[in-house]
């Protein structure tokens, strides 16, 4: 496969592992969302120590979605491939609804997902930092762009 065709092929299974990341979230779906992550992957959620590894990334969402709901959208999307490593640096929004009727909580910021991609054109989430631009709410990677 000749380097063009093969870019086309990861980028292709980056945003179909972030689409069903994304799905996942929308739909509070923990083990999908862990589904996307490595085995020894890392979140750095905001407001929360690193979560180390797929199970514990399981937990977390598992937690977040008992106490909330969310919905997040990817405003835009720019995928960087550097040999087996990809980075997608994503803007997004998010409406999260705390249970109990309490207000929904509105968001909107910057996230970096980094990418370990395999033979077969298929890749899965490895890292990531995260800061919550607000200062609130939950998104799955997010580091500041300045």
């Amino acid at each position: 496969m000749n380097p063009r065709n093969r870019a086309d092929v990861d980028r292709a299974a980056i945003a179909s592992t972030t689409a069903e990341w994304l799905t996942a979230v929308n739909a509070s779906d923990a083990d999908r969302c862990g589904a996307v992550w490595v085995a020894d992957g890392v979140l750095m959620p905001p407001h929360h120590p690193p979560v180390q590894g797929r199970q514990a990334i399981v937990e977390y969402f598992r937690s977040l979605f008992s106490r909330s709901i969310v919905g997040l959208r990817f405003t835009s999307s720019h995928i960087h491939l550097a040999g087996d490593t990809a980075l997608e640096d994503v803007t997004y929004t998010a409406v999260i609804w705390p249970r109990g009727g309490v207000s929904p909580i509105k968001d909107a910021g910057k996230a970096l997902h980094v990418y370990r991609l395999t033979r077969r054109g298929s890749c899965r989430s490895t890292s990531g930092t995260a800061i919550n631009p607000l200062g609130r709410g939950a998104n799955l990677v997010s580091s500041p762009r300045r």
